[in-house]
């Protein structure tokens, strides 16, 4: 199973802490870690862990992912789970009077 952590900040000792706390749990390095498309926060990606959803559940409330993110994962049983988005599209809407 892959584990995504979706951390909304930017400085770089809350990565820091996230990771060594990853680490303290007995996850392995992460396999992917870069800029948001914000530019406010980093995503953080395990690949191929032997853990189960709950487990994932567990350890990404551990480590701090965005709330809403675990939220939307753990009440909408048919959606893709742990998504995050490489780019990040803004869409302004007018109304016409």
């Amino acid at each position: 199973m892959r584990l995504t952590i979706d951390l909304d900040s930017w400085w770089f000792t809350d990565l820091q802490r996230v990771i060594n706390n990853a680490l303290s749990s007995g996850l392995p390095f992460p396999n992917v870690i870069r800029k948001s498309p914000s530019k406010r926060g980093y995503h953080i990606i395990w690949r191929n862990l032997n853990i189960s959803f709950e487990k994932a559940i567990q350890l990404r409330k551990a480590l701090c992912d965005d709330p809403l993110r675990i939220k939307f994962d753990t009440e909408r049983p048919n959606k893709p789970k742990q998504v995050l988005f490489r780019k990040k599209k803004i869409l302004t809407i007018r109304v016409k009077k």
